[in-house]
């Protein structure tokens, strides 16, 4: 064991070993990150969304599914990117630089809130070998700092934008002040260790419960629980807490709502991960391997036998937020990232039992070669590019933009091209943090940075009824491109019988398939849409799904055009109004199909949507207005001259107002039998039985089987 002075030392060579440590660290993370192309986990667009609405002035983030301080914390940071763009980039206003972010770059903030991440895991490593230090020695911190440096999931987690790597950092900070209180006894230790715990519980809910470790340094240094410094300490984590999340008790109403979600969603769980002994035997173990949680298991042996006090508060800690998180059925394998640093901790309390030092350090480094593997080859699989990409590419260029294409598979697995329907929902926080007047002042602007990849519509959006695979769906929306997905993960998953129709009805236009993905029976996190494994990484090199991308000819493609911002804006509004007609809001979708026509968008077939629209509504005049504006565009628009005579004749009873336009839409080349049929009956209506005549044979001469032809030729006297 090591001597109270070692404990205490601040060696040059522990300092720069520790600094290599750190350096190790940062170049697992970062080589994740910075190595190749972005894999973005589905969570990460709120670390950008959330963090911006900021700047409209209105801090309430209206969402309490977790604490502020983390979404405050960036959106300062990118506050600093603004000025930094302010100074030395484009000069473009806060607005400006909100919505560009917002809805078409959301990358260029997603990498920093990256490197917070990687600088918050860095720092935990650095604070892990502190504590252990402060409990073990010397080498102790040293090996605790390696371990964690090397942890599969702390490597793995720590590469994407969330609030888990700040959490775990804030986390072991409250965990080193309460070890202090067992030597330093002032009001302003007793103040640190509040501040670090309202940090923490400010950055997610379940690390309010680590003030037991509070309580319990207090109580092993045999103080009074009335001990005015242990209240303080208290009112200080309160007071922290309330002060970088001050909505949950202005808004508490709705963070209470919104709290008891949370509750209930953890309580129930998802099927494939849950029960209190998950962590242990999937995260933990694949964080540093069985090996290390039987040292683990010595080390606590070691605290208990030994009696050290300051031990035992990393014990308790790790004992009561191991508990916070496996009381319920969800269990993500990030939830328990505020313990890796616990347990390297821990497991170099347990070298500490060999009496040599040259055994302590060997074992250490022994226990580090198997996570530092499965660190690289993490690295690895993130360096490679993601399956979903290679698709993108191909997608963006072979298939038109406004396509729309049924995606089955499952939400998270879905190849990440730009669609309508994600605009939709990004418009839809834009516009209610800062209004839609604001969304209208930008659109020039917008129109000025829009990136040139294309739009798409994604046809399922709600997965749970069709999304692993619908014949009946297809037909429905009339999809000319289908996507699949498949995965050994629960989010990527075809129905066989559907993919045995679409094989019959289809063509395969292109697939991929990660390499060595059927060569490998990885262990992925199996309720976690990431598709990156933990272990057993076998011939595996590359992340994503399986994709296939089919055609079915029997459904028209649009022609290919240019989209612009308005384009782009209309049709999101477009959605959103469809979404509150299904809702039965029907003044909530007269509202937007006017933001969808005040967008004046140039595609003539948005136009003929917003009429659909307004069609639906039973508003037959705006409908026509909307159809005039895209015959405005394109005189010989057929579907719109179709539209405008059918409403006419059959919705408004103005069959002479419906003749020229029936006259114009076969003759800009409609193919549909009932124009000829309509434009019959238009002439009837108004007693013009010769022009009647003439148009019921022609509607029988160009399509000799229509289901009217016996009655018609019945009429004219035709055998």
């Amino acid at each position: 064991m090591e001597s109270p002075k070692d404990k205490q030392s601040s060696s040059p060579v522990w300092s720069i070993t520790l600094g290599l440590i750190v350096l190790l660290a940062a170049g697992l993370r970062l080589w994740g990150l910075l190595g190749g192309p972005p894999l973005r986990h589905p969570d990460e667009i709120f670390m950008v969304v959330f963090p911006l609405n900021f700047f409209s002035g209105d801090l309430n983030p209206h969402r309490f599914y977790y604490p502020t301080f983390h979404f405050y914390l960036l959106g300062a940071v990118y506050g600093l990117c603004f000025l930094a763009q302010k100074l030395f980039g484009a000069g473009w206003s806060a607005s400006e630089f909100v919505a560009y972010h917002y809805f078409w770059n959301p990358e260029g903030l997603l990498v920093w809130a990256r490197l917070v991440s990687v600088a918050f895991a860095v720092g935990t490593v650095w604070w892990t070998a502190c504590l252990a230090r402060r409990l073990y020695g010397a080498s102790a911190g040293l090996a605790a700092g390696l371990l964690l440096a090397v942890g599969v999931v702390h490597v793995r987690q720590t590469v994407l934008a969330g609030v888990d790597a700040a959490l775990a950092f804030w986390c072991v900070g409250a965990v080193w002040a309460a070890v202090r209180l067992l030597d330093r006894e002032e009001l302003r230790d007793y103040v640190l260790a509040g501040v670090l715990l309202g940090l923490a519980a400010g950055t997610k809910y379940p690390a309010a419960v680590l003030g037991l470790a509070v309580l319990a340094a207090h109580l092993l240094g045999k103080r009074s629980v009335l001990d005015r410094r242990l209240w303080l300490a208290a009112l200080t984590t309160f007071g922290t807490f309330a002060l970088v999340s001050p909505y949950l008790l202005l808004d508490f109403k709705t963070f209470l709502g919104h709290f008891l979600f949370q509750v209930d969603h953890t309580q129930k769980g998802r099927s494939g991960a849950g029960g209190f002994a998950y962590h242990l035997i999937f995260t933990l173990s694949h964080n540093l391997g069985w090996p290390a949680l039987l040292v683990m298991a010595a080390g606590i042996g070691l605290t208990v036998r030994h009696g050290l006090r300051a031990a035992w508060i990393v014990s308790i800690s790790f004992l009561v937020y191991y508990l916070s998180i496996s009381w319920g059925e969800l269990a993500f394998t990030r939830y328990a990232m505020p313990l890796l640093p616990l347990q390297a901790v821990l497991v170099a309390g347990g070298i500490q039992i060999l009496p040599r030092l040259s055994w302590q350090v060997a074992l250490a480094v022994v226990l580090a070669v198997g996570p530092l593997y499965g660190s690289v080859r993490v690295d690895q699989v993130l360096t490679t590019t993601d399956t979903r990409e290679l698709a993108r590419a191909w997608i963006e260029t072979n298939v038109p933009a406004g396509s729309i294409c049924c995606n089955f598979g499952g939400w998270a697995g879905d190849v990440p091209v730009q669609t309508f329907e994600d605009h939709w929902w990004r418009l839809k926080g834009f516009a209610d943090s800062f209004g839609e007047d604001t969304v209208m002042q930008l659109l020039d602007f917008m129109e000025k940075t829009k990136p040139a990849a294309p739009f798409y519509s994604y046809a399922v959006q709600n997965g749970k009824e069709v999304g692993n695979g619908s014949m009946a769906a297809v037909e429905t929306v009339q999809c000319p491109f289908v996507f699949l997905h498949r995965h050994p993960l629960s989010y990527s998953r075809i129905d066989s019988t559907f993919a045995v129709l679409l094989q019959e009805r289809g063509q395969r236009l292109a697939f991929w398939v990660p390499e060595g993905l059927h060569e490998s029976v990885p262990q992925y996190d199996p309720i976690d849409a990431y598709y990156v494994p933990l272990g057993d990484f076998g011939a595996l090199k590359q992340p994503g799904p399986e994709i296939e991308v089919w055609r079915l000819e029997e459904y028209p493609t649009p022609e290919q055009k240019i989209q612009t911002a308005r384009d782009v804006f209309a049709t999101a509004y477009l959605v959103w109004a469809a979404h509150m007609h299904k809702k039965s809001d029907d003044e909530g979708a007269r509202h937007y199909l006017s933001q969808a026509l005040a967008a004046e968008p140039d595609d003539a077939g948005v136009y003929i949507s917003i009429g659909t629209e307004y069609r639906k509504l039973h508003e037959a005049q705006k409908a026509i207005e909307a159809w005039e504006k895209a015959l405005a565009r394109e005189p010989d628009n057929k579907y719109a001259l179709y539209n405008i005579a059918l409403v006419y004749q059959l919705d408004m009873e103005h069959p002479g107002k419906a003749i020229s336009y029936w006259q114009r839409a076969i003759q800009a080349g409609i193919d549909i039998p009932d124009a000829y049929i309509h434009l019959a009956n238009a002439h009837l209506l108004l007693r013009q039985g010769e022009e009647a005549k003439q148009w019921f044979r022609k509607a029988i001469e160009r399509y000799p089987d229509l289901p009217q032809g016996p009655q018609i030729r019945q009429m004219l006297g035709i055998r």
